[in-house]
């Protein structure tokens, strides 16, 4: 009964991780539009909504979990996905920062320093989770990584103050 009870919730943890690999990866290909105009401004804007709700989801799941329950085999897939997720963070973060002049324009400024903030407050949230239910052998990759993200959201947070 043990393993069941177990292996739904790292299962749950495992789903959120690709789940907000795919939003990642979804807002920065929405920040990619070269004519950005109200509609796809929206667009990013329902995209970023949708990650940030990702990830608060994320959050709740891995707060469920006690450290017991997450395996190093666990941890270390969780690392490996957001490590390549880290990539699309820090390229959307750059996208972002390079449409600011575009969403000034539209007059949407505002919506993309709301969710920016919102991203960046639940992401750091949610590494604080995760790094508080790795195994001790990763930690120290696992806090390198957070850092890497938080200080990629940083950036785009500094630009839209």
């Amino acid at each position: 009964m043990r393993l069941g009870k177990a292996f739904r919730p790292n299962r749950n943890a495992s789903k959120d991780v690709a789940a907000i690999d795919a939003g990642v990866a979804k807002l920065n290909n929405d920040l990619a539009a070269q004519d950005l105009n109200y509609f796809s401004a929206l667009g990013i804007h329902q995209s970023a909504i949708n990650l940030d709700n990702t990830i608060k989801t994320a959050t709740t799941n891995v707060n469920a979990l006690s450290a017991d329950e997450v395996t190093e085999a666990d941890a270390q897939e969780v690392l490996n996905t957001l490590t390549g997720t880290e990539v699309n963070v820090k390229s959307a973060s750059q996208r972002l920062i390079a449409q600011k002049p575009n969403f000034d324009r539209l007059g949407v400024t505002g919506l993309a320093r709301d969710d920016t903030n919102n991203l960046a407050r639940d992401t750091k949230t949610y590494g604080a989770a995760l790094l508080s239910k790795t195994p001790a052998s990763l930690k120290t990759d696992a806090s390198t990584l957070l850092d890497k993200v938080n200080a990629d959201l940083a950036e785009a947070v500094t630009a839209y103050a």
